[in-house]
């Protein structure tokens, strides 16, 4: 699951650096966007991964 969310988080720094690099975005904006998809995808992983534990609790019926 985790490629998943380096798939993403690398997308999102390739479109950011060429955006930099053609003036299009500042660098701050960049780098807010790069930080909040980062909490993104690192909240989200944790949600997805977690509701496997549910079942690994279960006995065997």
């Amino acid at each position: 699951m985790w490629v998943e969310g380096v798939f993403e988080f690398f997308i999102l720094v390739v479109i950011a650096l060429t955006l930099v690099s053609m003036n299009l975005l500042s660098k701050k904006a960049a780098e807010k966007a790069v930080i909040f998809q980062a909490a993104l995808v690192m909240g989200s992983g944790i949600i997805g991964v977690s509701h496997h534990y549910w079942w690994a609790g279960l006995p065997e019926v």
